[in-house]
């Protein structure tokens, strides 16, 4: 892509280079942010944001933590994207987040399930399941662009609850939900892995 910027002209800005303990993120030309777990964790995870809000990502050499395989994942993913359609949110998009994509706890650094049995912090993209989430109460962060990991009472009034439990019991580990505005704000603001399809 780079060598295309070449020929076409266009000239690159330097970076604006953003990290953190388990993360890294690089803003260039044209808005472009690219996120990727510190190599010293061991994963090759990554996601890539465009300015027009297109995101991709989950090239993962590495299966996320938690998972035994990479059909695992896609199970989880598969199981995800299904329950979410059957729960009348067919438009949402769930992303992995957390230690699960770095290795790591935020708070703690402590690693992946290391003294105790590790959560998954999943985050669902989707402006109308935001606006549903406020219209029904539940509180908004970040100028209202992001819930917080959201409550036992607010999965039950999503109508959330039972694929909450479901995917907390197939994956042997608690799975936390998030509501964001968008996959580009979700991504934007954590290393992330979108769940397969």
């Amino acid at each position: 892509m780079l060598l295309a910027w070449a020929v076409l002209g266009v000239q690159l800005a330097t970076p604006k280079v953003a990290s953190g303990p388990f993360y890294a993120a690089t803003e260039h030309h044209l808005g472009v942010t690219r996120w990727e777990a510190a190599p010293r964790l061991g994963l090759d995870a990554w996601t890539t944001k465009f300015a027009s809000g297109d995101t991709v990502g989950a090239k993962a050499t590495a299966v996320p933590k938690g998972f035994s395989s990479a059909d695992d994942f896609a199970r989880f993913g598969a199981d995800t994207r299904d329950g979410l359609t059957r729960a009348g949110y067919g438009n949402v998009e769930p992303i992995l987040q957390g230690s699960a994509v770095t290795g790591q706890s935020f708070r703690t650094g402590q690693a992946f399930d290391v003294g105790r049995v590790s959560d998954f912090d999943i985050a669902l993209a989707s402006p109308e399941l935001l606006q549903r989430a406020q219209s029904l109460g539940i509180g908004l962060r970040s100028g209202g662009a992001r819930t917080g990991p959201l409550s036992a009472r607010d999965l039950q009034a999503l109508g959330l609850k039972d694929l909450a439990s479901q995917l907390s019991s197939r994956a042997g580990r608690e799975v936390n939900f998030m509501i964001y505005d968008s996959a580009a704000t979700a991504t934007g603001r954590a290393p992330s892995v979108a769940l397969p399809k």
